[in-house]
């Protein structure tokens, strides 16, 4: 898990400041939902998983 979290980190370090409130508020959410619902945290790794390339182009 610990790799995981240092992927993350090296992803959002390369997010430009400009794009910075976007992903905040995105990540919020989701923290939101997963407090509603314990099965959207499985499905946001799925997501996250299939969805890398989008997140290394939004860092880009």
């Amino acid at each position: 898990m610990e790799e995981v979290r240092l992927k993350i980190i090296e992803i959002v370090s390369q997010v430009p400041d400009s794009q910075l409130d976007g992903l905040l508020g995105y990540l919020e959410a989701m923290t939101k939902l997963t407090e509603i619902d314990s099965n959207v945290s499985e499905h946001l790794g799925n997501i996250m998983m299939e969805d890398d390339h989008l997140l290394k182009r939004l860092a880009q």
